[in-house]
Protein backbone atom coordinates (compact mmCIF):
# COMPACT_ATOMS: atom_id res chain seq x y z
CA UNK A 1 0.00 0.00 0.00
CA UNK A 2 2.94 2.30 0.60
CA UNK A 3 3.91 1.91 -3.07
CA UNK A 4 0.44 3.14 -4.12
CA UNK A 5 0.64 6.19 -1.86
CA UNK A 6 4.20 7.09 -2.86
CA UNK A 7 3.43 6.96 -6.58
CA UNK A 8 -0.09 8.38 -6.60
CA UNK A 9 0.90 11.46 -8.61
CA UNK A 10 2.22 9.29 -11.44
CA UNK A 11 -0.95 7.19 -11.37
CA UNK A 12 -3.09 10.33 -11.61
CA UNK A 13 -1.07 11.60 -14.56
CA UNK A 14 -1.58 8.30 -16.39
CA UNK A 15 -5.32 8.49 -15.74
CA UNK A 16 -5.51 12.09 -16.97
CA UNK A 17 -3.59 11.19 -20.12
CA UNK A 18 -6.08 8.43 -20.82
CA UNK A 19 -9.06 10.73 -20.27
CA UNK A 20 -7.85 13.13 -22.94
CA UNK A 21 -9.14 10.69 -25.54
CA UNK A 22 -12.92 10.71 -25.17
CA UNK A 23 -15.18 7.92 -26.36
CA UNK A 24 -18.91 7.38 -26.29
CA UNK A 25 -20.07 3.89 -27.25
CA UNK A 26 -22.16 4.61 -30.33
CA UNK A 27 -22.15 3.18 -33.80
CA UNK A 28 -20.23 4.11 -36.93
CA UNK A 29 -18.75 7.57 -36.68
CA UNK A 30 -16.59 6.87 -33.63
CA UNK A 31 -15.30 3.43 -34.60
CA UNK A 32 -11.74 4.70 -35.10
CA UNK A 33 -11.84 6.52 -31.80
CA UNK A 34 -13.12 3.42 -29.99
CA UNK A 35 -10.30 1.34 -31.38
CA UNK A 36 -7.74 3.97 -30.45
CA UNK A 37 -9.02 3.95 -26.88
CA UNK A 38 -8.95 0.15 -26.80
CA UNK A 39 -5.34 0.19 -28.00
CA UNK A 40 -4.42 2.51 -25.12
CA UNK A 41 -5.63 -0.07 -22.62
CA UNK A 42 -3.73 -2.79 -24.46
CA UNK A 43 -0.54 -0.78 -24.02
CA UNK A 44 -1.32 -0.16 -20.34
CA UNK A 45 -1.77 -3.89 -19.73
CA UNK A 46 1.34 -4.85 -21.69
CA UNK A 47 3.27 -2.25 -19.72
CA UNK A 48 2.68 -4.23 -16.51
CA UNK A 49 3.44 -7.63 -17.99
CA UNK A 50 0.07 -8.81 -19.28
CA UNK A 51 -0.29 -10.53 -22.62
CA UNK A 52 -3.01 -8.39 -24.16
CA UNK A 53 -4.64 -7.62 -27.48
CA UNK A 54 -7.66 -6.14 -29.21
CA UNK A 55 -10.37 -8.53 -30.41
CA UNK A 56 -12.51 -7.29 -33.28
CA UNK A 57 -16.28 -7.69 -32.95
CA UNK A 58 -19.33 -6.62 -35.00
CA UNK A 59 -19.48 -3.58 -32.70
CA UNK A 60 -16.85 -1.81 -30.61
CA UNK A 61 -13.69 -3.93 -30.15
CA UNK A 62 -12.93 -5.63 -26.86
CA UNK A 63 -9.62 -5.88 -25.02
CA UNK A 64 -8.49 -9.16 -23.49
CA UNK A 65 -5.41 -9.52 -21.29
CA UNK A 66 -3.92 -12.28 -19.12
CA UNK A 67 -1.34 -12.67 -16.38
CA UNK A 68 -1.59 -16.24 -15.19
CA UNK A 69 1.88 -16.67 -13.72
CA UNK A 70 0.60 -17.10 -10.16
CA UNK A 71 -1.15 -19.94 -8.34
CA UNK A 72 -4.60 -19.70 -6.81
CA UNK A 73 -8.20 -19.12 -7.86
CA UNK A 74 -8.39 -17.38 -11.22
CA UNK A 75 -10.02 -13.93 -11.39
CA UNK A 76 -11.59 -12.15 -14.37
CA UNK A 77 -11.89 -8.37 -14.11
CA UNK A 78 -14.51 -6.82 -16.40
CA UNK A 79 -14.35 -3.10 -17.16
CA UNK A 80 -15.41 -0.65 -19.86
CA UNK A 81 -13.55 1.94 -21.88
CA UNK A 82 -16.57 3.94 -23.01
CA UNK A 83 -17.84 7.13 -21.36
CA UNK A 84 -20.91 9.28 -20.88
CA UNK A 85 -21.51 12.20 -23.24
CA UNK A 86 -20.77 15.63 -21.82
CA UNK A 87 -23.85 16.96 -20.08
CA UNK A 88 -27.46 16.68 -21.18
CA UNK A 89 -26.76 18.21 -24.58
CA UNK A 90 -24.29 15.50 -25.54
CA UNK A 91 -21.68 18.07 -26.57
CA UNK A 92 -18.22 16.57 -26.60
CA UNK A 93 -15.27 18.67 -25.54
CA UNK A 94 -11.99 16.82 -25.78
CA UNK A 95 -8.87 17.38 -23.79
CA UNK A 96 -10.31 19.53 -20.99
CA UNK A 97 -8.85 17.76 -17.97
CA UNK A 98 -7.64 19.64 -14.91
CA UNK A 99 -6.19 18.66 -11.56
CA UNK A 100 -7.17 20.56 -8.43
CA UNK A 101 -5.84 20.28 -4.92
CA UNK A 102 -8.77 18.23 -3.68
CA UNK A 103 -10.12 16.33 -6.68
CA UNK A 104 -9.46 15.08 -10.14
CA UNK A 105 -11.96 16.89 -12.36
CA UNK A 106 -12.26 15.57 -15.90
CA UNK A 107 -14.46 16.57 -18.76
CA UNK A 108 -17.79 14.85 -18.09
CA UNK A 109 -17.62 12.79 -21.27
CA UNK A 110 -14.73 10.93 -19.60
CA UNK A 111 -16.42 10.77 -16.21
CA UNK A 112 -17.42 7.16 -16.29
CA UNK A 113 -15.68 3.87 -15.62
CA UNK A 114 -12.34 4.51 -17.29
CA UNK A 115 -11.00 5.80 -13.98
CA UNK A 116 -12.17 2.68 -12.15
CA UNK A 117 -10.58 0.51 -14.82
CA UNK A 118 -7.33 2.44 -14.46
CA UNK A 119 -7.51 2.04 -10.68
CA UNK A 120 -7.48 -1.73 -11.19
CA UNK A 121 -4.54 -1.48 -13.59
CA UNK A 122 -2.66 0.61 -11.01
CA UNK A 123 -3.40 -1.99 -8.32
CA UNK A 124 -1.87 -4.69 -10.55
CA UNK A 125 1.09 -2.41 -11.25
CA UNK A 126 1.70 -2.02 -7.52
CA UNK A 127 1.55 -5.78 -6.85
CA UNK A 128 4.03 -6.55 -9.61
CA UNK A 129 6.40 -3.73 -8.63
CA UNK A 130 6.55 -4.84 -4.98
CA UNK A 131 6.34 -8.65 -5.20
CA UNK A 132 7.20 -9.34 -8.83
CA UNK A 133 3.88 -11.06 -9.52
CA UNK A 134 0.16 -10.86 -8.91
CA UNK A 135 -1.24 -12.72 -5.89
CA UNK A 136 -3.53 -14.82 -8.10
CA UNK A 137 -4.02 -15.50 -11.84
CA UNK A 138 -5.80 -12.53 -13.42
CA UNK A 139 -7.53 -12.00 -16.75
CA UNK A 140 -8.91 -8.64 -17.87
CA UNK A 141 -11.85 -8.06 -20.20
CA UNK A 142 -12.50 -4.50 -21.36
CA UNK A 143 -15.65 -3.90 -23.43
CA UNK A 144 -16.80 -0.86 -25.35
CA UNK A 145 -20.53 -1.41 -25.67
CA UNK A 146 -22.76 0.30 -23.21
CA UNK A 147 -25.10 2.89 -24.61
CA UNK A 148 -26.21 0.50 -27.37
CA UNK A 149 -27.28 -1.95 -24.67
CA UNK A 150 -24.57 -4.57 -25.27
CA UNK A 151 -27.04 -6.40 -27.50
CA UNK A 152 -24.24 -8.38 -29.20
CA UNK A 153 -22.02 -8.90 -26.19
CA UNK A 154 -23.39 -12.25 -25.03
CA UNK A 155 -22.67 -13.93 -28.37
CA UNK A 156 -19.25 -12.26 -28.54
CA UNK A 157 -18.28 -13.52 -25.08
CA UNK A 158 -19.38 -17.03 -26.00
CA UNK A 159 -16.84 -16.92 -28.84
CA UNK A 160 -14.06 -16.28 -26.30
CA UNK A 161 -15.49 -18.40 -23.46
CA UNK A 162 -12.49 -20.76 -23.21
CA UNK A 163 -10.05 -17.85 -23.02
CA UNK A 164 -12.08 -15.87 -20.48
CA UNK A 165 -13.13 -18.68 -18.15
CA UNK A 166 -12.22 -18.02 -14.50
CA UNK A 167 -13.25 -19.05 -10.99
CA UNK A 168 -14.75 -15.68 -10.10
CA UNK A 169 -15.43 -12.38 -11.83
CA UNK A 170 -15.07 -8.87 -10.38
CA UNK A 171 -16.27 -5.58 -11.82
CA UNK A 172 -16.88 -1.95 -10.82
CA UNK A 173 -20.53 -1.00 -10.43
CA UNK A 174 -22.31 1.26 -12.89
CA UNK A 175 -22.65 3.94 -10.19
CA UNK A 176 -20.24 5.31 -7.63
CA UNK A 177 -21.32 4.74 -4.01
CA UNK A 178 -23.29 7.46 -2.33
CA UNK A 179 -23.41 7.98 0.62
CA UNK A 180 -19.80 7.40 1.56
CA UNK A 181 -19.76 3.65 2.15
CA UNK A 182 -18.36 0.92 -0.12
CA UNK A 183 -21.00 -1.36 -1.56
CA UNK A 184 -21.36 -4.82 -3.07
CA UNK A 185 -24.32 -5.57 -5.32
CA UNK A 186 -26.55 -8.36 -4.07
CA UNK A 187 -28.87 -7.79 -7.02
CA UNK A 188 -28.84 -6.02 -10.37
CA UNK A 189 -32.01 -4.46 -11.64
CA UNK A 190 -33.56 -5.60 -14.88
CA UNK A 191 -34.37 -3.20 -17.68
CA UNK A 192 -37.25 -2.82 -20.09
CA UNK A 193 -36.57 0.07 -22.48
CA UNK A 194 -39.31 1.22 -24.83
CA UNK A 195 -39.24 3.71 -27.70
CA UNK A 196 -42.53 4.67 -29.33
CA UNK A 197 -43.96 7.28 -31.66
CA UNK A 198 -47.47 8.74 -31.85
CA UNK A 199 -48.52 9.44 -35.45
CA UNK A 200 -51.53 11.76 -35.80
CA UNK A 201 -51.32 12.92 -39.45
CA UNK A 202 -49.36 12.50 -42.64
CA UNK A 203 -48.11 16.11 -42.81
CA UNK A 204 -47.27 19.14 -40.68
CA UNK A 205 -50.21 21.18 -39.37
CA UNK A 206 -50.24 24.98 -39.40
CA UNK A 207 -50.81 26.53 -36.00
CA UNK A 208 -54.12 28.23 -36.90
CA UNK A 209 -57.43 28.22 -35.02
CA UNK A 210 -58.88 25.47 -37.19
CA UNK A 211 -55.89 23.22 -36.45
CA UNK A 212 -57.57 22.44 -33.13
CA UNK A 213 -59.77 20.01 -35.03
CA UNK A 214 -56.73 17.85 -35.74
CA UNK A 215 -55.33 15.37 -33.24
CA UNK A 216 -52.20 16.68 -31.53
CA UNK A 217 -49.68 13.83 -31.04
CA UNK A 218 -47.87 15.77 -28.32
CA UNK A 219 -51.05 15.96 -26.22
CA UNK A 220 -51.66 12.23 -26.70
CA UNK A 221 -48.09 11.50 -25.68
CA UNK A 222 -48.40 13.78 -22.65
CA UNK A 223 -51.50 11.92 -21.52
CA UNK A 224 -49.76 8.55 -21.73
CA UNK A 225 -46.80 9.83 -19.74
CA UNK A 226 -49.01 11.55 -17.18
CA UNK A 227 -51.00 8.37 -16.60
CA UNK A 228 -47.87 6.25 -16.10
CA UNK A 229 -47.58 7.15 -12.43
CA UNK A 230 -50.07 8.01 -9.73
CA UNK A 231 -49.89 11.07 -7.49
CA UNK A 232 -47.28 9.39 -5.28
CA UNK A 233 -44.99 8.31 -8.12
CA UNK A 234 -45.99 4.63 -8.11
CA UNK A 235 -46.21 3.01 -11.55
CA UNK A 236 -49.89 2.84 -12.56
CA UNK A 237 -49.64 0.19 -15.30
CA UNK A 238 -51.94 -2.72 -14.37
CA UNK A 239 -50.08 -5.79 -13.08
CA UNK A 240 -46.74 -3.95 -13.06
CA UNK A 241 -46.00 -5.08 -9.50
CA UNK A 242 -47.33 -8.63 -9.93
CA UNK A 243 -44.90 -11.17 -8.53
CA UNK A 244 -42.75 -8.58 -6.78
CA UNK A 245 -41.81 -9.48 -3.22
CA UNK A 246 -43.62 -7.32 -0.66
CA UNK A 247 -40.28 -6.03 0.68
CA UNK A 248 -39.43 -4.64 -2.77
CA UNK A 249 -42.76 -2.90 -3.36
CA UNK A 250 -43.03 0.81 -2.60
CA UNK A 251 -45.40 1.89 0.17
CA UNK A 252 -48.54 3.71 -0.82
CA UNK A 253 -46.61 6.96 -0.54
CA UNK A 254 -42.94 6.32 -1.51
CA UNK A 255 -41.97 9.58 0.16
CA UNK A 256 -42.40 7.75 3.46
CA UNK A 257 -39.23 5.74 2.76
CA UNK A 258 -37.01 7.64 0.33
CA UNK A 259 -33.89 5.72 1.43
CA UNK A 260 -35.33 2.47 -0.01
CA UNK A 261 -36.09 4.00 -3.41
CA UNK A 262 -33.11 2.29 -5.08
CA UNK A 263 -34.61 -1.15 -4.38
CA UNK A 264 -38.07 -0.52 -5.89
CA UNK A 265 -39.23 -1.04 -9.47
CA UNK A 266 -39.43 2.37 -11.14
CA UNK A 267 -40.17 4.08 -14.43
CA UNK A 268 -37.96 6.81 -15.93
CA UNK A 269 -38.73 9.13 -18.85
CA UNK A 270 -35.49 9.24 -20.83
CA UNK A 271 -36.46 11.39 -23.81
CA UNK A 272 -39.51 13.21 -25.20
CA UNK A 273 -39.86 15.01 -28.52
CA UNK A 274 -43.02 16.55 -29.89
CA UNK A 275 -41.80 19.54 -31.89
CA UNK A 276 -40.05 20.27 -35.17
CA UNK A 277 -36.83 21.06 -33.27
CA UNK A 278 -36.56 24.45 -35.00
CA UNK A 279 -36.80 26.56 -31.85
CA UNK A 280 -40.46 27.40 -32.45
CA UNK A 281 -39.69 29.60 -35.45
CA UNK A 282 -42.25 27.94 -37.70
CA UNK A 283 -45.97 28.24 -37.01
CA UNK A 284 -46.57 24.53 -37.43
CA UNK A 285 -46.61 21.47 -35.24
CA UNK A 286 -45.25 18.06 -36.11
CA UNK A 287 -47.62 15.18 -36.86
CA UNK A 288 -45.41 12.89 -34.77
CA UNK A 289 -44.33 12.74 -31.12
CA UNK A 290 -41.65 10.45 -29.72
CA UNK A 291 -40.70 9.16 -26.26
CA UNK A 292 -38.21 6.74 -24.73
CA UNK A 293 -38.97 5.14 -21.37
CA UNK A 294 -36.98 2.86 -19.10
CA UNK A 295 -38.59 0.52 -16.61
CA UNK A 296 -36.08 -0.48 -13.94
CA UNK A 297 -37.12 -3.86 -12.61
CA UNK A 298 -36.38 -6.09 -9.64
CA UNK A 299 -36.21 -9.84 -9.24
CA UNK A 300 -39.34 -11.76 -10.27
CA UNK A 301 -40.26 -9.13 -12.88
CA UNK A 302 -40.11 -10.21 -16.50
CA UNK A 303 -39.16 -7.35 -18.88
CA UNK A 304 -41.11 -8.92 -21.74
CA UNK A 305 -44.27 -9.09 -19.62
CA UNK A 306 -43.78 -5.48 -18.53
CA UNK A 307 -43.27 -4.45 -22.16
CA UNK A 308 -46.55 -6.03 -23.26
CA UNK A 309 -48.41 -4.50 -20.31
CA UNK A 310 -47.09 -1.05 -21.18
CA UNK A 311 -47.98 -1.39 -24.86
CA UNK A 312 -51.54 -2.38 -23.98
CA UNK A 313 -51.64 0.57 -21.55
CA UNK A 314 -50.44 3.01 -24.23
CA UNK A 315 -52.64 1.73 -27.04
CA UNK A 316 -55.72 2.21 -24.86
CA UNK A 317 -54.94 5.96 -24.74
CA UNK A 318 -54.44 6.53 -28.47
CA UNK A 319 -57.51 7.72 -30.47
CA UNK A 320 -58.78 5.46 -33.23
CA UNK A 321 -57.73 7.88 -35.98
CA UNK A 322 -54.11 7.94 -34.76
CA UNK A 323 -51.37 5.33 -34.63
CA UNK A 324 -48.71 4.29 -32.16
CA UNK A 325 -45.50 2.72 -33.45
CA UNK A 326 -43.11 0.79 -31.20
CA UNK A 327 -39.42 0.26 -31.90
CA UNK A 328 -37.66 -2.94 -30.83
CA UNK A 329 -36.79 -2.43 -27.20
CA UNK A 330 -34.09 -3.66 -24.84
CA UNK A 331 -34.88 -6.41 -22.33
CA UNK A 332 -32.51 -7.32 -19.50
CA UNK A 333 -33.66 -9.67 -16.77
CA UNK A 334 -32.90 -8.87 -13.12
CA UNK A 335 -30.04 -10.77 -11.46
CA UNK A 336 -29.72 -11.99 -7.88
CA UNK A 337 -26.16 -12.77 -6.79
CA UNK A 338 -25.19 -15.73 -4.61
CA UNK A 339 -23.80 -13.66 -1.74
CA UNK A 340 -23.47 -16.87 0.30
CA UNK A 341 -20.42 -17.60 -1.89
CA UNK A 342 -17.36 -17.21 0.41
CA UNK A 343 -15.74 -14.88 -2.14
CA UNK A 344 -18.36 -12.22 -1.38
CA UNK A 345 -17.47 -12.32 2.31
CA UNK A 346 -13.77 -11.98 1.52
CA UNK A 347 -14.41 -8.94 -0.66
CA UNK A 348 -16.64 -7.37 1.97
CA UNK A 349 -13.97 -7.79 4.66
CA UNK A 350 -11.30 -6.32 2.37
CA UNK A 351 -13.39 -3.24 1.56
CA UNK A 352 -14.31 -2.73 5.21
CA UNK A 353 -10.63 -2.87 6.17
CA UNK A 354 -9.60 -0.33 3.54
CA UNK A 355 -12.39 2.21 3.99
CA UNK A 356 -12.87 1.85 7.76
CA UNK A 357 -16.63 1.51 7.20
CA UNK A 358 -18.69 -1.64 6.94
CA UNK A 359 -19.28 -2.49 3.28
CA UNK A 360 -22.98 -2.98 2.60
CA UNK A 361 -24.97 -5.05 0.14
CA UNK A 362 -27.22 -3.06 -2.17
CA UNK A 363 -29.20 -3.18 -5.40
CA UNK A 364 -27.32 -2.09 -8.52
CA UNK A 365 -28.40 -0.73 -11.88
CA UNK A 366 -28.89 -2.98 -14.89
CA UNK A 367 -25.45 -3.53 -16.39
CA UNK A 368 -25.58 -5.26 -19.79
CA UNK A 369 -21.92 -6.32 -19.67
CA UNK A 370 -22.39 -8.12 -16.33
CA UNK A 371 -25.57 -9.81 -17.50
CA UNK A 372 -23.80 -10.94 -20.67
CA UNK A 373 -20.84 -12.21 -18.66
CA UNK A 374 -23.05 -14.35 -16.43
CA UNK A 375 -25.11 -15.66 -19.32
CA UNK A 376 -22.19 -16.41 -21.66
CA UNK A 377 -19.70 -17.80 -19.13
CA UNK A 378 -21.95 -18.97 -16.28
CA UNK A 379 -19.67 -17.10 -13.89
CA UNK A 380 -20.50 -15.49 -10.57
CA UNK A 381 -19.48 -11.83 -10.63
CA UNK A 382 -18.80 -9.58 -7.64
CA UNK A 383 -19.81 -6.02 -8.49
CA UNK A 384 -18.40 -3.38 -6.15
CA UNK A 385 -18.62 0.37 -5.82
CA UNK A 386 -16.39 2.77 -3.89
CA UNK A 387 -17.47 6.05 -2.26
CA UNK A 388 -16.97 9.38 -3.99
CA UNK A 389 -16.28 12.50 -1.96
CA UNK A 390 -16.90 15.08 -4.71
CA UNK A 391 -20.70 14.90 -4.58
CA UNK A 392 -21.31 14.06 -8.25
CA UNK A 393 -23.01 10.71 -7.61
CA UNK A 394 -25.45 9.89 -10.41
CA UNK A 395 -24.18 12.83 -12.47
CA UNK A 396 -22.36 12.96 -15.82
CA UNK A 397 -19.44 14.27 -13.74
CA UNK A 398 -19.41 11.07 -11.72
CA UNK A 399 -15.63 10.81 -11.60
CA UNK A 400 -13.88 9.88 -8.36
CA UNK A 401 -12.05 12.61 -6.51
CA UNK A 402 -8.36 12.27 -5.76
CA UNK A 403 -8.90 10.69 -2.34
CA UNK A 404 -11.41 8.20 -3.76
CA UNK A 405 -9.11 7.31 -6.64
CA UNK A 406 -6.29 6.55 -4.21
CA UNK A 407 -8.52 4.39 -2.02
CA UNK A 408 -9.94 2.71 -5.12
CA UNK A 409 -6.46 1.58 -6.19
CA UNK A 410 -5.79 0.30 -2.68
CA UNK A 411 -9.17 -1.45 -2.61
CA UNK A 412 -8.53 -3.38 -5.81
CA UNK A 413 -5.11 -4.39 -4.47
CA UNK A 414 -6.74 -5.73 -1.29
CA UNK A 415 -9.44 -7.53 -3.26
CA UNK A 416 -6.86 -9.40 -5.31
CA UNK A 417 -5.13 -10.53 -2.15
CA UNK A 418 -8.41 -11.57 -0.51
CA UNK A 419 -9.53 -13.59 -3.53
CA UNK A 420 -6.19 -15.40 -3.72
CA UNK A 421 -6.80 -17.08 -0.35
Amino acid sequence: MQYVDDRLDAAVERMITLCRLCSVATEGAEAAEQRARAEIFVEELRGIGFSAGVRDTPGPPIVVGHDRGSRGPSVLFCGRYDAWPAGASGERRKGKVTLTASAVAADPCNADQSTQLMAFVEACRAWKAVTGRLPTPVSVLVVGERRSGSVRLTSILRMYADELNADIGIAPAARISCPAVPTINSMLRGLCREEFTIVAADRDQLARPRSGASADPTRILARIIDDLQDQFGCVAIPAFYDGVDASLRPPRDPRDDVQALSTWPTCAIDAVSGSRNDGGRRRAFSPRAFARLSFHLVCDQDPDVVRQAFRDFARARVPADCQIEFSPGISIHPVRFAISNPAFGKVRDALTTEWGRQAVYTCGDATPAIHALREALGMEVIVTSFPNENGFCGSPREIPGLASYRLGIRSWARLLEALSQ
